[in-house]
């Protein structure tokens, strides 16, 4: 029981971290928009992918092995997110990831 207690804290602190992280991202992404008729959208995007971050990572995170790879596989989708937080002022380039 205490170690599926000590599992759980352990889950909700990563799902919190990424929370914390992506949001950094983005309040940092916004220093970069000019037209807020246009980057409006992508803003309410991203803040609605990193609310479900939060709930994937609290849910998921449980269940994923600890191998190196699934380490790799996270890095990647944190940079991810960091690109695509410094480029809501550009829409093509936020949609297809250029």
């Amino acid at each position: 029981m205490i170690l599926a207690t000590s599992r759980r804290v352990h889950v909700q602190r990563q799902a919190w971290q990424a929370l914390g992280l992506f949001t950094i991202f983005g309040l940092f992404g916004l220093w970069r928009v000019s037209a807020w008729t246009e980057s409006f959208g992508l803003v309410i995007f991203y803040a609605a992918l990193v609310v479900n971050t939060f709930f994937s990572v609290r849910c998921f995170s449980a269940i994923t092995p600890p191998l190196i790879s699934q380490r790799f596989v996270d890095a990647v989708l944190v940079l991810f997110y960091g690109l695509l937080a410094f480029h809501h002022h550009n829409t093509a380039i936020f949609c297809l990831g250029q």
